[in-house]
């Protein structure tokens, strides 16, 4: 059990609400409070972070005396009985609410500001993704937003978040209580729209692109597969000595970009890696040239790469 002085140098440290104990004589530190429930004030990310940075010391066997609580369905907090800490939790918890008593006089009370900026980021690329699905869901088929094939993801969303931070308009995205992202719909639906804008016109420049290069491997005799049914990968396979020696390569769109994969049977690791992976923009340029300089460079990969692997004849 702590000592009357030290058990009062942490309620000095704790807000006024939580300086009265409950008959079981437990304290709660309030800026450890999150979670999402009809009977409680929920939190925010800071404190969600503030909890998470406390249970983490808990577990690691560093407090006695000081639990993690579930209150209600959900909802989060951490308390403490001075009967049963000793000095050395104490002044642990005493540094932790100084460290968060500090920081509040300049900026919030949490103790990583940068990680509840993270979970928050989390949450809200989390919340888009959802909404992205849902609106893909009910696409309309005969008109189609995306196309075929189109899947929202992370990538996908932080574009989005992107595009709703650069532009002008109401923002759609509300931190609630719990800490809880809302997204409303309707103020959402502009945002998407340019979104789906430039997922389109990167579909457009890669079967451009494409097509260029099915003229190119066809007069070269090269094989080739695709697009698939989501109109996003073009193979291109290109036989040096008949089922020995090849070069294969895969142009793949993810809605962000577009990048060539290439595997050359028969050559070292290290030698394939110098050739696996290289990316190429898919911006929005309206020069026509641009296209056309595209599939030539990936026409110059390809032809090193063959020439790289024929080096191997063996």
């Amino acid at each position: 059990m702590i000592s009357q002085a030290t058990l009062d140098r942490i309620l000095e440290q704790l807000e006024t609400e939580d300086r009265i104990p409950f008959d079981n004589g437990r304290y709660t530190v309030s800026h450890t409070i999150y979670g999402c429930s009809s009977l409680s004030r929920g939190g925010t990310y800071y404190d969600q972070v503030n909890n998470n940075e406390l249970t983490k010391t808990i577990n690691e066997g560093k407090l006695k005396g000081v639990y993690e609580r579930h209150d209600y369905p959900g909802v989060n907090s951490i308390v403490f009985r001075p009967e049963e800490m000793d000095e050395e939790s104490a002044e642990t918890l005493i540094s932790f609410l100084e460290d968060v008593n500090m920081a509040a006089r300049s900026s919030v009370p949490c103790i990583d500001e940068d990680a509840a900026n993270d979970l928050e980021y989390e949450d809200t690329i989390e919340a888009l993704v959802d909404e992205l699905d849902d609106i893909v869901f009910h696409d309309d088929e005969e008109n189609p937003l995306f196309p075929m094939g189109f899947e929202p993801d992370m990538s996908v969303a932080a574009e989005l978040l992107s595009i709703i931070n650069s532009w002008p308009g109401d923002d759609p995205i509300i931190i609630e209580q719990g800490p809880y992202v809302f997204v409303d719909r309707d103020k959402l639906a502009p945002y998407v729209d340019k979104l789906a804008y430039r997922i389109r016109e990167r579909q457009e420049r890669f079967d451009a692109i494409v097509s260029k290069l099915s003229e190119w491997t066809m007069q070269n005799g090269h094989a080739v597969y695709g697009p698939d049914d989501d109109d996003s990968i073009f193979s291109i396979e290109m036989p040096i000595i008949a089922d020995k020696l090849w070069v294969k390569s895969e142009l793949r769109l993810n809605h962000a970009g577009a990048w060539i994969e290439m595997m050359l049977s028969r050559l070292t690791l290290e030698k394939q890696f110098d050739y696996r992976i290289i990316t190429y923009p898919l911006g929005f340029s309206d020069k026509t040239g641009d296209l056309e300089i595209i599939a030539q460079q990936i026409e110059e990969a390809l032809d090193i790469a063959r020439s790289t692997a024929e080096e191997f004849k063996a």
